[in-house]
């Protein structure tokens, strides 16, 4: 117990423990990610969390200063920015396993350890419980409330991290990812929102403590928003996972007049996927462009021209993914609306139906605006159909009083052109309803 006590000592010395993390920190960042695949991008993305972290955490220990005492302060200040910086090396890993298992499955074998990931992860865990113990036996039971939720984020995130590294390596090995993405998709999806959860609380106690400064107030309403935003991020994403179930349903054998695979040049003797623009490839080869992209891979143009009927989707997912894909239902609907708008106050004499008819093709406002733009004719087309629908009573009006007694013939004609736009009318407001139903 006494050389444990000594160890821990020494362990807590503001200016030890912080180059201790520090030193473990790269050292894992080595072994784990091993030296010949990191990147100088990889270092950069290291020293700007680390710039990054001090300025998010310097409002955050500007409003715990207050209740800390001064010789206390330093310790905590080392404690709180080392597990900040452990943090920042859990999200490293997060990016590199996402990063080289969606491109190459074969790429994480040589470039990750997990002899050295497992050695390492206990390290962490240990690290985090004596630095999470330490603030929080420093600080006084007034601001446990601010720091346990930023706290707890930590297991979850380092829960996610075993769980990405392990189902990883598992589909990997198996070759089973491009089959297992929708179900990794949504677990780490939960994972996400759980995260999200609890930095937002996180931060709404920090704007309860600081209502009376005006520009800390004004800090702390935009870290709130920028994670509602995030989360809204995060919900449009799911959108992703009905682009690759409409793109799997279009997998279909291949034949020997299919000819070669546009992205490996062996021909395509199995599964493969044909896109709108002509091009043809593999299931295996284009699926984790697909998880990120709803383009050609080669070409660029737009894969789903249409809005896609998620409804048959729905059915068949898990329970607790069905509430996260009823909120993208409900902000897809909201977005349907916001980009008939768009449109609308651009080219006006264009009908709803017709702008919602191009929404299925181009799934976006800004190309339906540049379509109209590009063919001035198709816009000029509606204009001059606008003006016959106005121009036409006053015509009917004329025939009326020149015709004195019309003969049945023309009677059963005019009834049929109404009939007949009467049906055009319904059939538009059923495509329109069905439309609605189907977002």
């Amino acid at each position: 117990m006494t050389l444990l006590g000594e160890v821990t000592t020494i362990l807590f010395i503001p200016y030890v423990f912080t180059p201790v993390v520090l030193l473990v920190c790269l050292l894992s960042c080595v072994v784990v990610i091993r030296y010949s695949s990191l990147r100088d991008d990889d270092v950069i993305f290291i020293i700007f969390a680390v710039v990054l972290c001090v300025i998010l955490k310097t409002s955050t220990l500007s409003i715990l200063d207050g209740f800390i005492l001064s010789t206390n302060q330093p310790v905590f200040l080392y404690s709180y920015f080392s597990i900040q910086l452990l943090r920042n090396m859990t999200l490293l890993f997060q990016l590199k396993l996402r990063e080289e298992c969606y491109f190459s499955p074969t790429t994480f074998f040589k470039t990750f350890s997990t002899v050295g990931f497992f050695v390492f992860v206990p390290i962490y865990v240990v690290l985090f419980g004596v630095l999470m113990f330490k603030c929080l036996l420093l600080s006084p039971l007034s601001i446990y409330t601010i720091l346990i939720p930023e706290f707890v984020v930590i297991p979850v995130e380092m829960t996610q991290l075993i769980y990405s590294f392990v189902k990883t390596r598992l589909w990997c090995s198996t070759n089973q990812w491009n089959k297992q993405f929708v179900k990794y998709f949504f677990v780490t999806l939960h994972f996400e929102v759980a995260i999200i959860g609890l930095l937002l609380l996180h931060y709404t106690v920090l704007l309860v403590f600081v209502v009376p400064q005006i520009l800390m107030s004004l800090w702390m309403a935009f870290q709130i928003g920028r994670l509602f935003f995030v989360f809204y991020t995060k919900i449009k994403s799911i959108k992703k996972y009905f682009t690759h179930v409409y793109l799997s349903s279009t997998i279909r054998q291949c034949n020997d007049q299919d000819g070669d695979c546009s992205i490996c040049y062996s021909r395509l003797k199995t599964k493969c996927v044909a896109f709108p623009c002509g091009h043809k490839f593999h299931h295996s080869c284009v699926i984790s462009w697909l998880q990120h992209n709803a383009v050609c891979p080669l070409c660029k143009e737009n894969i789903i021209r249409r809005q896609i009927t998620c409804e048959p989707s729905i059915k068949k997912l898990p329970p607790t993914s069905r509430f996260f894909v009823r909120l993208y239902q409900l902000f897809n609907k909201d977005s349907l609306n916001d980009d008939i708008d768009k449109v609308k106050e651009r080219f006006p004499t264009v009908p709803i139906a017709a702008i919602i008819s191009e929404l299925e093709k181009f799934t976006s406002a800004n190309a339906v605006i540049e379509y109209f733009a590009d063919h001035p004719e198709i816009v000029e087309r509606y204009i001059d159909t606008a003006l016959g629908e106005n121009q036409q009573p006053a015509q009917e009006v004329i025939e009326v009083d020149e015709v004195e007694e019309p003969d049945d013939d023309e009677q059963d004609q005019q009834e049929e052109e109404v009939d007949i736009k009467e049906l055009k009318r319904l059939n538009d407001l059923r495509k329109r309803k069905l439309i609605e139903d189907n977002l």
